[in-house]
């Protein structure tokens, strides 16, 4: 990109769009919702926006190899930490979901599992299952200064690949509710402005 000697500070003070809105986000104003579990409450107490990478590749010259920009986004994890519910149907939705999609234990269950998906809200027709059962699209809603929706991360074929192990510990009195962790892998996510 050329230098360009007309931005001064007030050129970009005028054209910036933070000027109008000065109220940062806050890390604590989300709601975590899942489209495959409509029923179950993730009261989350950690989320993250996974990271973003693109590739590069090097174009190579006599004199100096000039680095330009790839062709293939690469997605991180995207990972929540949640309260268990004293029925633990929150983890139990999880586990379910991970012990069907794979049938490594009982594949009667992955047939059960496959053949449940066809009334799947995202299938094109009740009678054609869709492409990847196991998948559900996700949708974290960050909320602004007044409580109100405000921008939402959506997350698009996503299903988890890691659950954490619940950690009882009868000598802790402090009495700490338990939380578990889940990561998700995902094809991407859009950033929606409400």
């Amino acid at each position: 990109m050329a230098y360009d000697k007309n931005i001064n500070i007030q050129t970009w003070v005028e054209s910036n769009p933070v000027a109008g809105n000065l109220n940062f986000l806050a890390p604590s104003q989300f709601v975590f919702t899942m489209q495959s579990l409509p029923t179950v409450a993730f009261t989350c107490q950690t989320a993250n926006i996974p990271n973003i990478s693109v590739g590069q590749a090097t174009q190579y010259a006599r004199v100096k190899d000039t680095p330009v920009p790839g062709d293939t986004l690469v997605f991180g994890d995207l990972m929540i930490t949640f309260l268990v519910d004293e029925d633990m149907l929150n983890y139990k939705a999880l586990y379910t979901w991970m012990r069907s999609m794979s049938g490594d234990i009982d594949t009667r269950e992955y047939d059960t599992f496959i053949n449940s998906q066809a009334a799947h809200p995202t299938a094109a027709s009740k009678t054609i299952k869709p492409i990847a059962p196991a998948m559900s699209d996700a949708t974290m809603s960050i909320t602004d200064s007044n409580n109100q929706a405000n921008v939402e991360i959506r997350f698009k074929d996503l299903f988890p690949t890691s659950l954490e192990a619940l950690q009882f510990d009868i000598t802790d009195t402090s009495m700490p509710y338990l939380t578990a962790s889940c990561s998700f892998a995902f094809s991407f996510y859009d950033i929606v402005k409400l």
